[in-house]
């Protein structure tokens, strides 16, 4: 069950909705009238003592309705990413690896999908790349960032994204508000933005890569257009995803 945690950072105290095993869904105010539009997440991950999280995953991206997650029924159209995994065609997390990381841990996942569901159909593109994950313990409390790009181009949804960089981000560096703000804003022309790389403060988050779905105007007018942020996160009982922070921007 969600609920409302505390955590102090080198900036003060911040307030997270901390999830277990569950997803949360926004309604946009701005419903479907959007072209490019980037959603994202400031997180981190309660740890277990030294313990990797099996079949873990994340899914951050926008769907036709608040309530319309990923996974069963048959009224949904989402597109979005799904970080540890590098299959289109399921939504079954892998092995995240924990890292001690000098004192200041962080889970390695590996694999990402960009990632439509329309109706019951799960299609997609993934590949093996790994990504990291602060930790919510650690000699420095940091939390990262997680952004999802969608771009209605014609007939089409392009989907990418950018997160903490899989070689050399600082593990012992938080992003602040401001810095996951100027990432938020950062405009990289689409659909090759949601392959591109942004440095904010110092702090690295890499492209996630881009995958083009066919047939959106379709999918739209079968079930909907897309008007509402979404993440998910199917883990509990003690690995939670904390979330600070989830803004998305309209940039056409």
């Amino acid at each position: 069950m969600a609920s409302i945690i505390s955590e102090t950072f080198s900036d003060g105290a911040d307030k997270a909705l901390q999830l277990e095993n569950e997803e949360f869904g926004r309604l946009l105010a701005i419903g479907s009238d959007w072209t490019y539009l980037r959603i994202g997440v400031m997180y981190n991950i309660v740890p277990d003592g030294t313990n990797n999280i099996a079949t873990a995953d994340i899914r951050l991206g926008g769907s036709n309705g608040a309530d319309k997650h990923i996974g069963s029924g048959t009224d949904k159209l989402w597109y979005g990413n799904h970080l540890g995994a590098n299959s289109g065609t399921a939504i079954t997390g892998g092995t995240w690896t924990h890292n001690a990381g000098s004192g200041d841990p962080y889970f390695v996942s590996s694999g990402n999908t960009r990632i439509r569901q329309a109706g019951t159909t799960l299609s997609g593109a993934g590949n093996s790349s790994s990504h990291r994950h602060f930790t919510s313990d650690g000699a420095t409390r940091r939390r990262g960032v997680l952004i999802t790009n969608l771009e209605k181009n014609g007939t089409s949804m392009w989907v990418g994204g950018q997160c903490n960089n899989n070689v050399s981000s600082p593990f012992n560096a938080d992003f602040t508000l401001a810095e996951f703000r100027e990432a938020m804003a950062t405009f990289t022309a689409p659909p090759s933005g949601g392959n591109v790389s942004l440095t904010v403060g110092g702090k690295q988050l890499s492209g996630l890569g881009t995958t083009q779905f066919t047939g959106h105007d379709t999918n739209a007018a079968t079930y909907g257009d897309i008007n509402s942020a979404h993440i998910g996160w199917n883990k509990g009982l003690i690995n939670f995803l904390n979330i600070f922070a989830i803004e998305v921007y309209r940039h056409a």
